[in-house]
Order: structure tokens, then sequence, then C-alpha cells
């Protein structure tokens, strides 16, 4: 069995000059079920204020029965420093109240270095919990 698992109001909001506004997000979340996309993953939790009215929106359309065929799925990343029970962006993404999570790490050890600025044992231990 194979799940779609759409990233397009995440990855494809990246695309340069491309700058959807909340209802243009919400009407692509309502074709992306339509179409029966069982996962859809709506954004970066906690990432922006516009992305913040956004779940609001899309959540409470799922408590009003509304996209009931596809799970809502929020993006975060592994926590940045060891203090993971207080870390703003785990949290942002459990306060969206999503069907589900998408956590990810860096895995390259530049990336870690460069942009977390901890060693690969520090984040393993962070990754860890």
């Amino acid at each position: 069995m194979v799940y779609v698992y759409d990233t397009t109001l995440r990855d494809g909001a990246q695309t340069p000059h491309l700058n959807l506004i909340l209802q243009g997000k919400l009407r692509i979340t309502g074709l992306l079920h339509e179409l029966g996309i069982p996962y859809i993953e709506v954004g970066f939790a906690g990432s922006n204020p516009r992305d913040e009215a956004y779940f609001s929106e899309v959540m409470e359309l799922r408590r009003n029965g509304h996209l009931s065929d596809s799970k809502i799925a929020a993006f975060g990343m592994t926590a940045r420093t060891r203090d993971v029970e207080h870390d703003q962006y785990l949290h942002a993404v459990t306060a969206t109240g999503a069907d589900a999570y998408t956590i990810v790490g860096k895995a390259h050890k530049g990336q870690v270095s460069e942009v977390l600025r901890l060693s690969a044992s520090e984040y393993l231990k962070i990754i860890k919990g």
C-alpha cells in the first residue's frame, strides 16, 4: 500500500516569487482533499504569523467536519537546544492540534555545526531526548 503525503503547502510555498495568501492556501488544501490526498502537510508551525492564521483556519475546518478524509500534518524541526521541553518551535507544532506531526532533523554534519552551531554528539543527544 502506498500513502501520499503532500508537501505542496510547505515545500511549494518556498518557490521563488510565489507568495500564497491565506485564502489561496485554504483553496489548495480543499483541492488536495478533493483529490483524495490522505496526508496534507500544511506548513511550518511557528514560522510566521500568516501560517499561524492558516493553521487556525484549517483546524477550524476540521472541527466543523470538513477535510474529514485527509489528515492534516504540521511540519517542524528537532529542538535547537537540549531544553526540549521548552523549545518554542516544538511547542508550536503540537499547539496546532494537527492530526500528524513531521519532525525533521539535520543529517549533514556541516548543517549541524554551521546552522545549529552544535557538535554532532550534542545534536545526537538532543534528538535522542
